[in-house]
């Protein structure tokens, strides 16, 4: 049986990862939890769906002759990241966690433990553009006073009168953030810090002056764990 890294990906640096793939001894499966329709495409087999928990996961890797797993998901996706450590650790393979730096989310931003805290935070009035997932965004149904703009890759339903979506895929230039705060009358901006590059968001709203609501990144699962893909691919390159 053929030996297989196992790649748990949604993220543009898995994507990056499995284009940079290039082991011809160690087959490569990428692993999407299926959440978006219409996902981009990766350069390697791919596997759609979750595997049940974290012991359907350890099956399934010792079932595939998986020798060890890149654990490349959102930072925010902890249950998966949760289920992976437990998993390998069952499994008896390696797992690395490539996980992007936080980001400096400016003078004008504000760190927070969670939405439910950003929902609290923000002022009666404001015009906020949500960009934390469109799973989410019940979390703010119970404002509202306050009118939001959810931003999502696909529209969503169901959401009270209150919450508007405009849809889009990452990432928006920085132009293209600042005309759409400006059109909407964007007062204050709601995200996860999912680490990686500064986004255009972050600097749009601080050539506004538009105050950050941030909730702060999750720890990740104690193991060996990296910050970029070179990183990643260099480490997958000894296993």
């Amino acid at each position: 049986m053929s030996r297989v890294l196992l790649l748990l990906a949604g993220t543009r640096e898995a994507r990056a990862f499995a284009a940079g793939f290039q082991r011809e001894d160690v087959g490569l499966v990428a692993s999407l939890a299926g959440v978006t329709r219409d996902p981009a495409e990766y350069a390697c087999e791919t596997r759609f769906g979750g595997f049940g928990g974290a012991e359907a996961m350890a099956r399934w890797i010792c079932e595939r002759n998986v020798v060890a797993v890149i654990d490349a998901t959102h930072p925010f996706a902890e249950r998966i990241s949760a289920n992976a450590a437990a998993a390998a650790a069952v499994a008896g393979v390696r797992r690395l966690s490539l996980r992007r730096r936080a980001w400096d989310i400016g003078p004008d931003g504000r760190e927070v433990g969670s939405l439910a805290a950003a929902a609290a935070a923000l002022p009666a009035g404001a015009r906020v553009f949500l960009t934390t997932g469109r799973g989410d965004a019940q979390v703010f149904s119970g404002r509202s006073d306050v009118s939001f703009v959810l931003r999502s890759i696909e529209p969503v339903e169901g959401l009270p009168a209150h919450i508007r979506t405009v849809t889009g895929r990452p990432p928006l230039t920085p132009e293209s953030a600042r005309a759409c705060m400006r059109e909407r009358r964007i007062t204050h901006l709601v995200t996860k810090n999912s680490g990686g590059v500064r986004p255009a968001k972050l600097e749009a709203a601080e050539a506004l002056g538009i105050p950050v609501f941030s909730v702060s990144m999750p720890p990740a699962p104690p193991g060996e764990a990296v910050e970029t893909v070179a990183a990643a691919l260099a480490w997958a390159a000894r296993i």
